[in-house]
């Protein structure tokens, strides 16, 4: 006989296959790309249909959306019977579109080395029944981010100075990648055009960094319009959520002076470090000034730094805080 909680569950998994057609069709009509649909869909799922949580330990309530729900046994539980059902319904598409890494770059002897960070660390909590998954917005003290250079240079060729760079350079771009990740995972209510500026501030970091490490011209030319369209669209994101509306322009400077007020801190100098407009449009079909890899890796930084201060005011669910306990899914069984 089945028990009460296996019914429950059941029950739940029923819901869940009732529910979820309607509120993934409303995630991908808002642009939310599917390997990160099952995190925003469970916030979405309590948000809209959780009316009241009896957890077990003698807590009845109605849950609010916060940073601390994500380390709640109620919530891990939700969460894995979501991915699971995306897991069903998307089959090989949804595990060949969730990348679990960000893309980014450093340079070695003016040589760029791509650099792929995970998105997510998974630590085994009972072996071959639960782990902690967790999106961290920094690099964590147990990581050596040297591993996540993708084809590397040989390290024990480097100087010491050299490899002191490197690992510095490393860790802040690991750190400022997953920074952005987790401002736009905690960014909630998107509209169609909030949700495609997101996806095209990664789209285009993505692509500045693969056009680094292809190098040569015009490649890191092409790549300066990428890094101006992803700073762009961090400015207008936080115009559109906090002013209503932005200027159709590609003027950085303008975009920075109509978003000030909304902004907590700004690295202005990093600002100064980006081509001006007119040249990145020039840059945009491999025109304009020739750019070299270390002028470009200054452009790469300074995008990075003005893109985690913009996105940090519309940050609501602060993902990188949190962790959540959940049941390892049987495509996850050789994790440890």
């Amino acid at each position: 006989m089945a028990s009460s909680k296996d019914k429950a569950h059941d029950t739940l998994d029923a819901v869940i296959a009732e529910r979820l057609p309607l509120l993934d069709k409303l995630l991908a009509k808002t642009d939310v790309e599917l390997k990160d649909r099952p995190f925003r869909a469970t916030f979405e799922f309590i948000e809209i249909w959780v009316l009241e949580v009896n957890d077990g330990q003698g807590r009845q309530f109605k849950p609010t959306i916060s940073a601390e729900i994500v380390t709640e046994r109620w919530f891990a539980a939700l969460y894995q019977l979501i991915e699971r059902w995306y897991h069903n319904r998307y089959g090989e598409s949804f595990r060949a579109t969730s990348s679990r890494t960000l893309t980014g770059f450093v340079p070695v002897w003016s040589t760029a080395f791509e650099l792929a960070v995970p998105r997510e660390v998974l630590q085994s909590d009972v072996p071959g029944e639960t782990v902690w998954l967790r999106f961290p917005g920094r690099v964590l003290e147990a990581e050596d981010p040297l591993a996540w250079l993708r084809s590397p240079p040989s390290l024990d060729q480097l100087s010491q100075a050299e490899s002191e760079n490197l690992r510095s350079a490393v860790n802040e771009v690991a750190a400022r990648l997953r920074a952005i990740n987790v401002a736009i995972m905690g960014i909630p209510n998107r509209d169609r055009t909030l949700s495609g500026f997101l996806v095209s501030i990664r789209s285009h970091l993505e692509l500045a960094a693969k056009k680094a490490v292809a190098g040569g011209h015009p490649q890191l030319e092409t790549g300066c319009w990428d890094l101006q369209m992803a700073t762009e669209c961090a400015f207008k994101s936080l115009l559109h959520r906090k002013a209503g509306k932005f200027p159709r322009t590609h003027d950085l400077d303008e975009l920075y002076r109509l978003a000030a007020s909304h902004l907590q801190a700004f690295p202005s100098e990093a600002l100064k470090k980006l081509p001006k407009w007119r040249e990145a449009i020039e840059h945009r079909y491999g025109g304009g000034t020739r750019v070299d890899l270390d002028e470009y890796w200054t452009f790469y930084m300074a995008t990075l730094r003005i893109i985690e201060s913009v996105l940090a005011p519309l940050v609501v669910l602060h993902i990188g805080e949190g962790q959540v306990k959940i049941a390892r899914p049987p495509w996850k069984k050789a994790i440890t």
